[in-house]
């Protein structure tokens, strides 16, 4: 009997001071593919990139940092939500009566405008010791001791690979050429850097007439000069496509290429429409330019030529979304 009262005097010892020295751990830490709280409630950095948010489900006394710093905590109901600059790799933990877990290191960087997951679980309770305290007096042997391991690293997402956060631009455009006016949309994609394609027209016709003259006006197949009213007539459309870079937020630059045309006409007294071949451009078609994006929106300005011949100023404005 006596040593049966030893046993549990050594098993209690233990596994009391085993449970003051257990400390918190991570359970699981992965990506929540379908939750889009970090778009619905974002959170900027300083350098105003779009942060990734980690929910925390554990005790609400945890406090959290990381070399790239704490941008903003929120506490919700059943779990606190942490946003982590865009590329942190490690988060510490502390609690104030559990610890400290330091630089815990997930196996990749965190995207911005994707959510995860961190579940923590507290220590043994006081409960679950008097569980085993009770088994052990039911049966009078000296029970096998869980050994304490240490922190382990989790693979982060679950092997996931984040996906890719991209930023989507709208924009209205003008190009302008002395009084020659067009009018046009450009629709791209980017992140650090993109791409986008551009359509520009004045939404004109040249009617054919067959006639085709040079700058002077004379005909072609002859030398006959019409008598021309003064009137003229312009078509101009192009479409062009190219990449975006960024060279230091906020400025951008790009580059397309694509096909284009111009197209000039001018009217005889007769009511017809001459062809001016020398004004007249069709083919390779190549622009240049530079963006400044703001929060939610950006402004371009460039130039873009048809054959190197004709040219034309084209600005923009729009959003960022």
């Amino acid at each position: 009997m006596k040593q049966c009262r030893l046993y549990i005097m050594i098993v209690g010892c233990l596994v009391t001071g085993w449970v003051q020295a257990q400390t918190f751990d991570v359970r699981s830490f992965k990506l929540l593919d379908n939750d889009i709280s970090a778009y619905i409630e974002p959170a900027r950095d300083l350098n105003d990139e779009a942060c990734a948010l980690v929910k925390v489900v554990g005790d609400k006394d945890f406090v959290f940092s990381s070399p790239l710093g704490v941008v903003a905590r929120r506490d919700k109901v059943g779990e606190i939500w942490i946003y982590l600059p865009k590329g942190s790799r490690m988060i510490t933990i502390k609690h104030p009566r559990w610890g400290v877990w330091r630089d815990y290191l997930f196996d990749q960087k965190l995207e911005s405008r994707l959510t995860y997951e961190l579940m923590l679980i507290p220590p043994l309770d006081q409960e679950s010791l008097a569980v085993q305290l009770r088994q052990v007096k039911q049966k009078p042997r000296l029970p096998v001791v869980p050994v304490q391991k240490s922190p382990v690293t989790l693979p982060t997402a679950g092997g996931l690979t984040p996906k890719m956060s991209l930023t989507y631009i709208a924009m209205a455009n003008v190009a302008v050429h002395g009084t020659d006016v067009a009018w046009g949309a450009t629709f791209g994609v980017m992140r650090r850097h993109g791409a986008y394609i551009r359509a520009l027209s004045n939404f004109q016709t040249v009617p054919s007439s067959g006639l085709e003259a040079d700058k002077d006006g004379v005909l072609y197949g002859g030398d006959t000069r019409p008598y021309y009213t003064g009137a003229s007539r312009q078509a101009r459309f192009s479409v062009t496509a190219g990449g975006i870079q960024r060279l230091a937020r906020p400025f951008y630059i790009y580059e397309g290429i694509g096909y284009g045309n111009r197209i000039l006409a001018w009217e005889t007294s007769e009511g017809m429409q001459v062809r001016i071949n020398d004004y007249t451009f069709r083919g390779f078609t190549a622009e240049v330019g530079c963006m400044w994006r703001g929060k939610w929106w950006l402004i371009s300005l460039g130039a873009l030529t048809v054959k190197t011949s004709y040219w034309e100023m084209v600005c923009g404005a729009g959003i960022t979304f």
